[in-house]
């Protein structure tokens, strides 16, 4: 290495009080190469944590980056002002660690990004932002999908391989063993318990002997990171005592029963109130189509009435929300249903047509909530033991009349309805193992 950038990289890096000239060739060269090879370690370190946090989105691949990043500039830009740059680096390290938990959790993104965007929508502009930062926000609660969100698809779980291992024959009387390789789809906006369980045909217990793991937790669904990937998760089924021989072809059925709880989504349909002097009477009113989260269970909004509604010819429009459960699941409980009107814009019209409880609303922000009627959750509710019964209950209607009460004066304005409801169904996936005669 010449002597001269040897001698221009190590002024850099010297330690307070010596002099880059006071060195010798020998020990000028040996520090060099000392301080080449430190850049190359921490700028290998970079790329290695740059490359986990994109591929795994790891929170502690993003914290050791971070880290590296900052111990960089503390050692390497600095070196005469360790002190300061020390507190610098711990007080940098605290914010980055912040913001790496709040990025990873959808934190981040729904309380700062989210009202951020809206904050002039709102009408609370800047200062309502910084104020409202860490409370609740109505419109952040009724705002749109993401478009990402819309586009993720499934029923929560879906069943890769079913089979018995290390073949699908087993001697009678042996144990069998079945396992399920399952890739996580469609998520709730919240966690969601998964348990599981093993029948096999003909075997003298209710379940198998061994269920691996019982359970597992799905994280909630976030909108930072539409991409994600989880692990393919493996569930394990042991029947101890096996089954006996039955005859020639004694083929049974193995079922895998995952059980969810607490599974969640979401619609929301926009309203927009005008007066008669504020429309183009070239223009005319269409129907406004509902935004709805993916998954398991849907509920769509639909107004039968074209928007936007003119105060002055507007009659008793009628809301009706379908709860839809894919075919591939059986749907066995609503257990929370809550539909949000914008509180002083629309009410309810309390008649026989109505299926939604208004004996027993709240207010929560500028909404005031309602549930369903008891009937409604009968039907939802009902415990099923054949395919007709779950076939009977795949789309509920429930609806109600509605009057539009926004003051005159007020109009023009936008607001939305929102449903949210929480959920438990199954996912049955069924495989086949053959019993083999102990002496064949």
């Amino acid at each position: 290495m010449g002597q001269k950038a040897a001698r221009f990289l190590l002024r850099r890096v010297m330690r307070e009080g010596e002099n880059v000239e006071d060195l010798s060739e020998g020990e000028l060269t040996k520090r060099a190469i000392i301080w080449i090879i430190k850049w190359i370690f921490f700028l290998v370190g970079i790329i290695i944590g740059a490359i986990l946090s994109y591929n795994w989105q790891s929170k502690w691949g993003l914290i050791g980056f971070f880290v590296i990043v900052v111990y960089l500039i503390a050692i390497f830009k600095a070196p005469s002002s360790r002190g300061m740059v020390t507190i610098v680096f711990i007080l940098l390290l605290l914010v980055g660690s912040f913001y790496v938990f709040a990025w990873q959790s959808g934190w981040w993104e729904e309380n700062v990004v989210e009202r951020w965007q809206n904050r002039e929508v709102s009408g609370e502009g800047i200062k309502g932002f910084f104020t409202n930062l860490f409370g609740s926000s109505n419109l952040q609660e009724v705002g749109g999908f993401e478009d990402d969100e819309l586009k993720k698809e499934g029923i929560g779980v879906t069943v890769v391989s079913f089979k018995g291992t290390p073949s699908s024959e087993f001697k009678e009387n042996h144990p069998i063993n079945v396992v399920a390789k399952l890739d996580i789809g469609s998520l709730s906006s919240q966690s969601t318990k998964v348990s599981f369980d093993c029948k096999l045909q003909g075997y003298e217990k209710e379940s198998a002997d061994e269920i691996f793991p019982e359970e597992i937790i799905l994280p909630p669904y976030s909108k930072k990171l539409p991409n994600q990937k989880f692990p393919t998760q493996t569930i394990s089924c042991v029947f101890e005592d096996g089954v006996g021989y039955l005859g020639r072809k004694d083929t049974r059925t193995v079922e895998l029963i995952s059980s969810f709880e607490g599974f969640y989504s979401r619609s929301n349909i926009s309203l927009q109130v005008v007066n008669q002097e504020d429309i183009d009477e070239s223009e005319e009113g269409r129907p406004v189509d509902s935004e709805y989260s993916p998954g398991p269970v849907t509920v769509p909004i639909k107004i039968d009435y074209p928007q936007p509604f003119i105060l002055e010819d507007i009659i008793n429009p009628y809301l009706e929300v379908n709860i839809i459960t894919d075919q591939r699941i059986k749907l066995k409980e609503v257990t929370d249903f809550r539909i949000y009107l914008p509180e002083g814009v629309i009410s309810f019209v309390d008649n026989s047509a109505c299926q939604f409880d208004l004996s027993n609303s709240y207010v929560e922000g500028n909404f005031e909530v309602f549930g369903l009627k008891d009937d409604v959750y009968n039907i939802l509710n009902k415990e099923c033991s054949d395919k007709k019964c779950y076939d009977d209950k795949r789309i509920v209607n429930s609806g109600c009349y509605f009057d539009v009460i926004v003051p005159s004066e007020i109009a023009p304005i936008r607001e939305s309805v929102k449903v949210e409801v929480w959920y438990n169904f199954v996912i049955t996936s069924v495989t086949n193992v053959e019993i083999l005669e102990s002496n064949s």
